[in-house]
Formats: structure tokens, C-alpha cells, sequence
């Protein structure tokens, strides 16, 4: 399909707008001096539309105008006609439901958000916000260095800044995720936190623990986290931040006699503690409590937070909560607005296979729309948890339900006709279900036992990998052979595309093979590390290449 952009040249948001809609066109053909295509746009400022509306306009089956009031909204408008095509044929006006439509991009354990080339980063950050985003977030995780001026912290942080100035060149809100006692390595003994739960009320051990977090009722240990963390935050003052959120646990967390228990006690007096050092500066930044694995070690962290709504509204204007987690009070929303206070998500949309990215991409629709289902009533949006590209098109899916302009189907749909092909498009559902329903598996160890997060410095018996439901494999490799001799051979050799159909490869020959690794799977995972950028990634985010499988490497 060849479109056509009519716009004002003068106009920067305009020019920006177009030039960004021809780089990020799918496999369409984008110019603003077409005599014979088969689509005009015409991009319009309208003030009179809400921040990030947008209005499409069929003023002739081949002519469109596509308004906004803001550079966002006309790149959401934009997105939505690339990704309908042809099935999108009447006037749509869509201001998104949910004020919070971001991605966190988890940038650690070397996964493709550390490792990738940073132009590869920029472009994906660009790519998302046709999908909906108005949000990046990440993470700078401390544990891996000496101190914020160790070179290798400082290249981390160059690339953090990076993607912030691209998102704040788009328009997108920046969110900066920090771990309220993290800290780096090499602290003194006696400041450091307590992960032991004998002789306490814990009823688990929290986990994600790394020991090198502090324990803040030690006065020096604390004095550090406030100035630790602030030095990070400094490093952001341009591009700014729009939001910080603490997070409690995984990793963090302290079960000494003075911080226990954790979320009720040591981390949210912390967390209080962190924001008023923030309120001292001049950085406008709006505060995100988050209350990740509340109630799940220890009792008694959520009904602290609705006993006491009151006071955490003066620190927080927004509540992170993990509503997969069953534990959520059920007035927590009401108590929480009564306060001025609103909630987000933070749902979890990689870890659906372990390794997370051992096996090509990992499409769950009907799950990611099931959830949001349940619980779209609670929230104001949020952050999905992103560990890589391997669940590209789940990010899709989420961006989809925030906007409130895309049922899970229909975005599968939309993903294939604008990244594949029209021809695909019929296909595409039953593609990804199938992938879905093979979804399932364990890491199975020599010993017969379910070992998904192995411990070990070194593997030497190889295990097998379980997937529960194998009727689905043979029609999977079916659809990806036929969807694959739809496609040009560029397209055929994306990314995108080769995740989706490795996945089938890897899958079948696993259970062929009664779940070993083989030549089969060694090769398929290879050209997965290649796309990932996973040569040196931890364990968890890795193909499963032998040698990852057997240095396990990262493992806690």
C-alpha cells in the first residue's frame, strides 16, 4: 500500500510527525509527493481535542484527515490507520482510557535492553508509541557496581539517558524505577540488610535477594541509600523525570527486629524518607509507591496501607499494586481515591517460559487480556514488565487494552497485517493461540524434579524441558511454514517474524527429542542470541544454547 502525507511544512510537530511516520511504516510505502497512492492523510492540528485524542476522518475512500491537538495524539492517529489498513473504513475519534500506558524496559541481567545496539533501542522506543505508549521506564540496578562512578555504571547510565531524551523528543512521559534499600557492592557488613526469617512473623523468605542491600535502621546505612539514591536521580535531571517509584521487594527488603515488617515499617518510612530528600531539589517529579510481593512473605503490609491512606497521600499520588496478586484489599481503590490517590499495574508479560527468552517469542494473549479484564476497574494503567523482545507483540497486546481501542484478537491481527502481511491476517489468531496453549513447560533436572531456576555454577547433566500441552505443535509448524511462504524474504528475515516461527522450530524438536536439547534446538537458539543480543546474558533471558544452560550464568 503507498500513502501519500499532505501537512504543513511549516508546522515542526507536522514535519516531526511525518518523518517519524516514514521511518516506523511497516511494510508500506510512505512520501509526501505520491501522484498514484492509494491513501492521502492529511495531518491537522485541532485544539478543541483532549490531550492525546485523536480524530480520523474519511472525507473520500481515499482521502483522510487525521487531527489532534498534541504531537502524541497525531501519532497514535497515525499508528491506528498503519495498523487497520484497509479494514479500518469509517471515522474514529479515540482519547485513550487509561491515563498510563507504559513499558518498563527491565534493564539488567545483560538482556537485550542492556546488550542491543542503542540505535536498535531508540527506533523500538520510537516504534511504541504508535502502539499507544506515553510512557518509558527503567531501572538502574545498583548491585553490579562499586559505586555510581564505576566506568561500567556510568556506561549504564549513558544509555538510560539516551532513551529518556529520545522518549521526551517523542513526547513520552519518563519513569524512573528505584529499589528503596538496593545498594552497591562492597558495603561494610554491619550495614548490610537482613534476609534471615527465624524467630520472626515472616512465613517466607523474600526473594530476588542479592545481600548487598542495607538496612536503613542503621543510621550510616540509611544516610548512604538517601545519598545513593539521590546521586542517581541526579544523573537525570536533564532529560528530567516525570515519575519515581519505589519498589519493596525483589530484590530489597530487610527482616531485622527494626525494619520488620518490611513493607509496614522499614520500607515505607524509607520511602518517605527519599521523598522529601527529592522535594528539597527543584526536580518536578511525581512519586509512585509501589507495594510489589506485599502480604506474600510477611502479614499485615496492606492493611498498613489502607489503615493509613491518609498519610501516604501527602508522599504518594499514585499506588503500584500487583492485582494478579489475590491479597489486594477489596476497598483498596475506594480508600485510595477518597485520598486522592490513584493506582497502576505493573503487569507481568515476559516471564511465561523459564528461560524467560530461552525459546523465541512468547505470545499470551488471551491471558494478558483475561487479567486486564478482571481488573481494568482498579486502575489508571501502568507499566508492563518487559525483559526483552521476545514478547513483543504481548507489549502490543497491553498498549492495546490501556488505549481501549483494541480487544486482544484484533491487535494480534492488526500486529501481523502491519509487520507481515494482509495475506497473513486470517491466520494470525490461530497462529498465536497455538503458541500460547505450548506455552507451558518446566525445566525438568536429572533427578526427575522441576528446577526452573537452577543454582548451580555449573550444569553437568543436562536437563529436559517439559511442555505440558504438545497437541497444538504440529498445526503451530504448519501455520508458520504458510505464513512464512506469504512473506517477502526481508520480511520472512525480520526480527519479528523469526522469533515467531524459531519458537515452532525449538518447540518441535524439544518434543521430538523427549525434551532434550539437540543439534536442532542448538542451532535455532544460536540465531536467537543473535537477534537478542544474549551472548552474554544471564540464564534467565538466554536461548537455551548448551553453554548457557550449563554456565547458568546470573543465577542467585
Amino acid at each position: 500500500m503507498k500513502i501519500n502525507f499532505a501537512y504543513d511544512k511549516q508546522n515542526q510537530i507536522h514535519n516531526y510527525v511525518y518523518e517519524l511516520s516514514k521511518k516506523h511504516c511497516g511494510n508500506y510505502e510512505v512520501s509526501d509527493n505520491f501522484d498514484d497512492s492509494d491513501y492521502e492523510i492529511s495531518l491537522k492540528t485541532d485544539l478543541s481535542l483532549e490531550s492525546e485524542a485523536y480524530k480520523i476522518e474519511f472525507i473520500s475512500n481515499k482521502n483522510i484527515i487525521i487531527s489532534a491537538s498534541d504531537k502524541l495524539g497525531l501519532l497514535y492517529g497515525v499508528g491506528r490507520f498503519f495498523h487497520k489498513g484497509n479494514s479500518l473504513n469509517e471515522n474514529e475519534y479515540k482519547t485513550p482510557e487509561k491515563k498510563i500506558r507504559g513499558i518498563y524496559f527491565a534493564t539488567h541481567f545483560n538482556n537485550y535492553y542492556q546488550e542491543a545496539p542503542i540505535e536498535k533501542l531508540l527506533d523500538y522506543t520510537e516504534e511504541l508509541v504508535f502502539w499507544g505508549a506515553n510512557s518509558i521506564a527503567m531501572w538502574f540496578d545498583m548491585h553490579h557496581f562499586y559505586n555510581i562512578n564505576d566506568p561500567s555504571a556510568q556506561k549504564l547510565l549513558h544509555r538510560m539517558k539516551l532513551i529518556y531524551i529520545k522518549a521526551k523528543e517523542i513526547g513520552l512521559k519518563t519513569t524512573l524505577c528505584m529499589l528503596s534499600n538496593e545498594y552497591y557492592y562492597g558495603a561494610k557488613e554491619e550495614f548490610l540488610a537482613t534476609n534471615s526469617i527465624e524467630d520472626t512473623e515472616y512465613f517466607a523468605k523474600p526473594i530476588g535477594y542479592y545481600h548487598k542491600e542495607l538496612c536503613p535502621s542503621v543510621p550510616e546505612a540509611k544516610e548512604l541509600l538517601i545519598t545513593s539514591h539521590m546521586e542517581v536521580i541526579n544523573e537525570f535531571k536533564e532529560p528530567g523525570l516525570d515519575y519515581i517509584w519505589f519498589h519493596p521487594y525483589d530484590q530489597g527488603g530487610c527482616t531485622c527486629e527494626s525494619c520488620r515488617p518490611w513493607g509496614s515499617n522499614g520500607f515505607i518510612k524509607l520511602s518517605f524518607d527519599l521523598v522529601n530528600e527529592l522535594r528539597k531539589t527543584n526536580l518536578s517529579t511525581t512519586c509512585i509507591l509501589s507495594t510489589w510481593r506485599f502480604d506474600c512473605f510477611t502479614n499485615g503490609e496492606w492493611q498498613y496501607i489502607v489503615d493509613n491512606m491518609s498519610k501516604i497521600s501527602k508522599y504518594f499520588k499514585y499506588i503500584m499494586a500487583d492485582f494478579e496478586f489475590r491479597g489486594i484489599p477489596n476497598n483498596l481503590k475506594e480508600i485510595a481515591n477518597k485520598h486522592g490517590v490513584n493506582l497502576v499495574g505493573f503487569p507481568e508479560i515476559s516471564m511465561t517460559a523459564v528461560p524467560w527468552g530461552g525459546f523465541g517469542a512468547t505470545p499470551v494473549p488471551e491471558r494478558t487480556e483475561n487479567l486486564y479484564k478482571r481488573l481494568e476497574n482498579m486502575h489508571q494503567g501502568g507499566f508492563a514488565y518487559s525483559e526483552g523482545i521476545f514478547e513483543d507483540i504481548n507489549k502490543v497486546i497491553i498498549l492495546g487494552l490501556y488505549f481501549g481501542n483494541s480487544s486482544a484478537k484484533e491487535t494480534v491481527k492488526d500486529y501481523f497485517r502491519f509487520y507481515f502481511s494482509e495475506d497473513t491476517v486470517k491466520l494470525a489468531n490461530e497462529f498465536i493461540n497455538c503458541l500460547e496453549e505450548l506455552i507451558e513447560r518446566n525445566r525438568i533436572n536429572a533427578d526427575g524434579e522441576i528446577n526452573n531456576y537452577p543454582t548451580d555454577d555449573y550444569v553437568e547433566n543436562l536437563p529436559t524441558f517439559k511442555i505440558h500441552k504438545t497437541g497444538k505443535i504440529k498445526r503451530a509448524c504448519e501455520l508458520a511454514e504458510i505464513i512464512k511462504n506469504k512473506l517477502p524474504i526481508s520480511i520472512q528475515n525480520s526480527d519479528r517474524f523469526k522469533i515467531l516461527y524459531l519458537r515452532t522450530v525449538i518447540d518441535k524438536a524439544l518434543i521430538e527429542n523427549d525434551g532434550y536439547i539437540s543439534i536442532k534446538t542448538e542451532t535455532a537458539a544460536k540465531e536467537l542470541e543473535e537477534i537478542f543480543y544474549a551472548q552474554n546474558s544471564d540464564y534467565a533471558v538466554a536461548p537455551i544454547t548448551e553453554n548457557a544452560i550449563r554456565n547458568n550464568k546470573g543465577h542467585i
